[in-house]
């Protein structure tokens, strides 16, 4: 759920409500006049070493303001725009002008009526929380005192919102239009409700009407019939729902009686209605409009879409999926998409017809439209096709994945990539003609609509086959963005045995130590029947004795999750396609953070990943917050304040950062595998105006050091720093600052930062130098592991074809150079470079 927010921090301005409802005074628009913004002041003292002081003023950040509203009595005025306009995300200041005519001093409040979920002050105003309007700030005036002031403020809402403001007894509305920027970054929140949950189908034949109940227990019992008669179980279901569809077609949707009750109940249980800029509304699938060919019902579609957009503000995004009955039972074929097949044009031009009405009836042109004339702009097309394709590499005789393919006869046999390869020739001509379909027909309806691919799963290289395969064939000419699901190998540790993917074996790498006994401990945990679904007691008991999970996380996180991102990059650079990537799940957290304050961390990293890799919008998707020592978490995505309110505060730190910036790390080589960029301390840059912002967070085993090095002259005006710290009593900290350090410490996988610098010289041309202090020898080491690193891929290619005995020889050496890589992140520079001697000695005999 998505209300979004306006962030009002109002500085040294408030006024005072009386209860009148007389309209303020209003006066011809004019242009507002800057205000100078106020320096912050000092809470703790900087280094004095290479600081940077801040300059006395910066003009104020002036929004496109028109009108004005002047609130008065006793001698004392105040005046603000009524009319406010700022991209999404982005944070700018608009002038508030106090005048104060009398001998005497008078004391000001603000108050607000939100009619969304508002962050003022520092703190979120929910509507309904107090009685009345609610005060939102308060301040002295002094005799005969005129200044102007500086209001900050900032939208993570799409679209309009208008904020009743009352000051000296009136009122007058604050209009807000909040747009979406070009490459910024969203948030999007996926349903919390499905229209299932409130309409049940009909299904008649004139005569009668029969539920989805009914028409189960008819398919059943014809279906049990049949197989008696000699038919497979899936033959039999067919029949049965093709005899059952000759006699009872579908009519239409009906409200369940109890919808308000269970409307209210969902509303409870998800408070987590900000901070979002769209939703992803379920009730507009191609099943739940096109009921019977050409027969469309759009009872689910409108009341799914008034809802948000009336109760909360949403912007809508839509996922246009899963085909109707109708369309499998004419092919005879079973799945979710039984249309799969090029030559089906029948099919597939009704599948082009219904996106094509769909965008026409919520396009706003007042032909043909919706009652209320919602509008929807962005579309994103059906959800992991793998699923729906019914893929199965076992099935079809393809070679599933492994973590290293130099294990599997396959590889050695020179294969690698056969399974993909299959994948892409077989299935991607048809998701060709499914994506260029869907997106003519909404074009065609909406010119300025948005629409995404299908959001694939990342499943490594048949994905990236895949998107090659579509990439050649031109498909970037018929999307606005491409939809993804980035790699996280966290949340197989939520459902699957996680010895199945290798972290165990991991472990044995870290540092201290795991001891066999915690090992044997967890895997005969794991074993045992029913325990494969809940990873978190095994978890515990190795983390009593081994806190220390670094290489779990860079593993299952960072590296996975950034090397999907960087992979798509790489082929859309290859094919010269400038689109934006919609991350539409998002799935960061898992049971590894066994305390809610690690989630948070994890959460942070995660978004900072994705952003800085110029994704425009992400789904929460993710167990965030969640107490993970419980197995029913899966059922609420933000099931605490302090969740809910960090997403606010990720999307105030990088909402709308546009362009992403990227300076090259002393520890990688850039543009060679650039995802693990995330070893070691990490830093990401994001520019919004004259704002920098700086995300930093440690991978390493220890404390790191990020040394800061200033470009001489730049003038600083404002600087603050947000600090998370899962160790700490006071897990967040805001701090304004003086002066930049000359140096930060993070402790590793505990601390985040975002500190946001203005300056005279935005996009960080204030900032000469940022990067990480190297210890005694280590730069000759990492040196050393890179050129090592390339003499392995070499030998790996050479290797291809050679014989299996050579292949065999080689097996070991990857394992050794990630210890290699492992020992030197943790600082054991001895073990380094012993392992780097002996894969230039196994190299060299190959």
């Amino acid at each position: 759920m998505m209300t979004l927010l306006v962030l009002l921090v109002m500085a040294n301005l408030s006024c005072q409500y009386q209860g009148s409802h007389d309209a303020a005074r209003r006066t011809p628009a004019a242009t507002p006049t800057p205000a100078s913004t106020e320096v912050a002041s000092t809470e703790q003292p900087a280094p004095a070493e290479q600081a940077v002081v801040l300059a006395s003023s910066t003009p104020a950040r002036v929004l496109t303001a028109t009108g004005q509203a002047v609130f008065e009595g006793d001698g004392v005025n105040v005046t603000v725009p009524t009319s406010l306009t700022l991209g999404c995300g982005w944070i700018g200041e608009i002038p508030v002008k106090i005048e104060n005519s009398t001998p005497a001093a008078h004391e000001l409040i603000l108050y607000a009526r939100p009619p969304v979920n508002v962050f003022v002050n520092g703190r979120t105003i929910r509507p309904g929380q107090e009685d009345g309007a609610i005060e939102v700030w308060r301040t002295t005036v002094a005799p005969g005192e005129n200044r102007e002031v500086a209001l900050e403020l900032q939208s993570l809402r799409v679209g309009r919102l208008s904020v009743p403001l009352a000051c000296l007894g009136q009122e007058a509305s604050l209009h807000l239009n909040s747009q979406v920027v070009e490459r910024g970054a969203y948030f999007m929140y996926r349903c919390w409700f499905e229209g299932s949950d409130f309409f049940k189908p009909i299904w008649s034949n004139g005569a009668q009407k029969i539920d989805a109940a009914q028409r189960k227990a008819k398919i059943n019992e014809t279906g049990r019939r049949l197989m008696r008669s000699g038919m497979t179980r899936d033959q039999a279901e067919r029949e049965a729902k093709r005899t059952l569809l000759d006699e009872f077609r579908p009519a239409a949707y009906e409200l369940v009686p109890n919808w308000q009750a269970l409307y209210n109940q969902k509303k409870d249980r998800h408070p987590e209605t900000y901070g979002f800029q769209f939703v992803d509304i379920d009730g507009l699938g191609w099943n739940q409009v096109e009921i019977a060919r050409g027969q469309y019902d759009w009872t689910v579609a409108d009341f799914m879409l008034k809802l948000w957009t009336d109760q909360f503000g949403a912007a809508p995004f839509v996922r246009i999926e899963a085909p109707p009955e109708w369309t499998r039972l004419e092919r005879g074929l079973s799945g979710n998409f039984g249309f799969y097949d090029t030559q089906n044009v029948d099919l597939l031009e009704q599948w082009e017809k219904y996106c094509e009405t769909l965008a026409e009836r919520y396009d706003g042109d007042g032909e043909n439209d919706a009652p209320g004339s919602v509008i929807i702009t962005h579309f994103i097309l059906p959800n992991e096709p793998e699923g729906w394709l019914n893929v199965d590499f076992d099935r079809d005789g393809w070679p599933r994945e492994k973590p290293a393919i130099w294990d599997t006869d396959w590889w050695i046999a020179g294969t690698a990539t056969f399974g993909a390869k299959s994948y892409a020739q077989k299935c991607g001509d048809f998701l060709y003609a499914v994506t260029a379909r869907a997106a003519d027909g909404i074009h065609r309806a909406n010119p300025s609509a948005r629409i995404a691919t299908p959001q694939f799963a990342a499943i490594g290289e048949p994905t990236n086959e895949m998107f090659d395969y579509l990439l050649a064939k031109g498909v970037a000419t018929k999307v606005d963005a491409w939809g993804i699901h980035p790699a996280n190998a966290l949340f197989l540790l939520w459902q699957t045995d996680p010895a199945a993917i290798g972290w165990l074996d991991d472990a044995t790498n870290q540092a201290p130590p795991f001891s066999a006994a915690d090992l044997n401990a967890v895997r005969g945990a794991l074993n045992r029947r029913g325990q494969t679904l809940s990873t978190l007691q095994p978890i515990d008991i190795v983390r009593r004795e081994n806190p220390y999970m670094g290489k779990l996380w860079r593993k299952l996180i960072d590296q996975s999750f950034s090397q999907s991102l960087e992979d798509l990059n790489k082929l859309l650079a290859k094919y010269k396609a400038d689109l934006p990537i919609w991350v539409t799940e998002q799935l960061t957290i898992g049971p590894l953070a066994t305390n809610r304050r690690e989630n948070l961390i994890a959460a942070l990293r995660g978004y900072a990943i994705v952003f800085h890799q110029k994704v425009e919008t992400t789904v929460l998707a993710g167990y965030i917050g969640a107490n993970t020592r419980s197995a029913d978490v899966a059922v609420d995505y933000l099931p605490d304040p302090s969740a809910r309110d960090l997403i606010v505060d990720i999307g105030r730190a990088i909402g709308g950062a546009s362009p992403v910036t990227k300076f090259d790390s002393q520890w990688f080589q850039p543009g060679e595998r650039d995802y693990l960029d995330y070893r070691w301390t990490v830093y990401k840059l994001f520019n919004r105006g004259d704002e920098d912002i700086i995300a930093i967070w440690s991978n390493s085993a220890k404390d790191e050091i990020l040394d800061f090095e200033l470009q001489p002259g730049a003038q600083i005006s404002k600087i603050r720093q947000i600090k998370y710290d899962a160790g700490e009593s006071q897990f967040k900290k805001i701090e304004p600052m003086s002066a930049i350090p000359a140096h930060l410490t993070v402790k590793p996988l505990q601390q985040f930062y975002f500190i946001s610098v203005t300056s005279d010289q935005p996009k960080f041309g204030w900032l000469k130098k940022l990067q990480r202090r190297l210890g005694v020898n280590e730069a000759e080491l990492i040196s050393q592991y890179h050129n090592t690193a390339k003499a392995v891929e070499n030998a790996k290619r050479s290797l291809r074809g050679r014989g299996r005995e050579d292949a065999s020889r080689y097996r070991s050496i990857p394992r050794m150079l990630g210890e290699a890589e492992d020992a030197l992140i943790m600082g054991n520079f001895g073990l380094a470079r012993q392992n780097l001697d002996e894969i230039n000695q196994m190299i060299s005999r190959l």
